[in-house]
């Protein structure tokens, strides 16, 4: 876990945090999820005092027309979710994630907090407009109070997002969250580049040559 690479928006009643390579792979490719990945996940949470066994961990299912399913947390693994959500304080959320972007979501007012998986194919279903949607219908917030972080990505020129001509996740994310209504100085984006940075897991470099492990850094979020 890098220190500068932490989200600084949130108040101090949210933890949230990103793994590195450093603290090992959350979860081995696509549908693998091998003991040490288990292991790895368990670590680092105990690291950042969350605990493994209330954690909602989950991950986005390819096999399906739908990329915007959103549910509420609850303990052990949750396949098939696009993001989850919880108003309870010590429910830790943990999403394994490479160079799509896990981004989390915080209504102070009514006091909720969501993870959601924006990758390729849920950005193209505008999953940063819907991830809003979801927190304004769950729990009434007002998009004007939603703070946003998008977390590390890839830049445009080595992952071209072909719908929104060849833009990159952060330009086109940042869009998405405007157009809800959350507001530019409540939009923190995460400088992290996972196609430049050794620190962080990517597929893509993977698929490349460039990276000898398929592996997924982690994103975990807690209000307490």
């Amino acid at each position: 876990m890098i220190t500068s690479d932490q989200p600084a928006i949130f108040p101090s009643n949210v933890r949230v945090a990103v793994s590195s390579v450093s603290d090992g792979s959350m979860k081995d490719g696509v549908d693998l999820m091998t003991s040490d990945a288990i292991h790895n996940r368990e670590a680092f949470l105990r690291r950042i005092d969350m605990s493994p066994t209330r954690t909602a961990v989950f991950y986005a299912d390819y096999e399906t027309e739908d990329f915007c399913h959103y549910e509420e947390a609850a303990a052990g693994l949750m396949p098939g979710a696009d993001g989850v959500s919880t108003q309870q304080p010590g429910q830790p959320i943990l999403l394994p994630i490479a160079d799509c972007v896990a981004t989390v979501l915080y209504d102070p007012v009514h006091r909720a907090v969501m993870v959601s998986h924006l990758g390729r194919h849920s950005t193209e279903q505008y999953g940063g407009i819907k991830s809003v949607e979801y927190m304004t219908k769950q729990y009434g917030s007002h998009p004007a109070d939603v703070l946003v972080w998008l977390g590390p990505s890839p830049n445009g020129d080595d992952y071209p997002l072909r719908a929104f001509h060849g833009r990159s996740f952060t330009d086109v994310l940042t869009k998405q969250l405007r157009a809800a209504g959350v507001n530019d100085n409540n939009i923190e984006v995460s400088q992290v580049d996972t196609s430049t940075n050794p620190q962080y897991f990517s597929h893509g470099q993977f698929l490349k040559g460039r990276q000898d492990v398929d592996g997924r850094y982690a994103v975990a979020a807690m209000i307490i």
